[in-house]
C-alpha cells in the first residue's frame, strides 16, 4: 500500500509543478504585439515571463507580464551573469526602488517610484 500512495504523490506534485509554472516567450516574435501598453501574444493579453536580447549592450532582459501588463520584477543580466538592473512594476506602473549597475559592479543609477512617480 504504501508505494502507491508515494507513487500518487509524486504524480500530484509534478502535476502542480507543471501547472504553476508560466509560460515564456521571447522577443522578437512576430506574434507578440503592444496595444495600449499591453503586450498581446496572438491577439490575446499575454500573462508569463518574457526573454529579450539586446546583443548591442550584451544584455538580457527578463520581464514578467500579468494580463498584458507588466507586473513584478524586471531583471537584465549582463552575458557573465551579472546583474545590470532591477526594476518593479505593478499592473504597469513602476514601483519601488529600481537599480542599475555598470559591468563591473559599481552602481549606476538608483531611482524610487510610487504608482508609476
Amino acid at each position: 500500500m504504501k508505494p502507491k500512495w508515494f507513487a500518487m504523490l509524486l504524480f500530484f506534485l509534478a502535476a502542480a509543478f507543471v501547472l504553476k509554472s508560466e509560460p515564456e516567450i521571447s522577443r522578437p516574435n512576430p506574434d507578440i504585439r503592444f496595444r495600449d501598453q499591453r503586450l498581446l501574444y496572438r491577439g490575446r493579453e499575454f500573462s508569463g515571463r518574457v526573454r529579450l536580447r539586446l546583443d548591442g549592450v550584451g544584455v538580457t532582459r527578463e520581464t514578467h507580464y500579468r494580463n498584458g501588463y507588466v507586473d513584478g520584477t524586471e531583471k537584465e543580466t549582463y552575458d557573465g551573469g551579472q546583474l545590470a538592473a532591477e526594476r518593479k512594476f505593478e499592473h504597469g506602473r513602476k514601483t519601488g526602488v529600481h537599480r542599475e549597475w555598470y559591468h563591473d559592479g559599481r552602481r549606476r543609477a538608483r531611482s524610487e517610484y510610487l504608482d508609476g512617480q
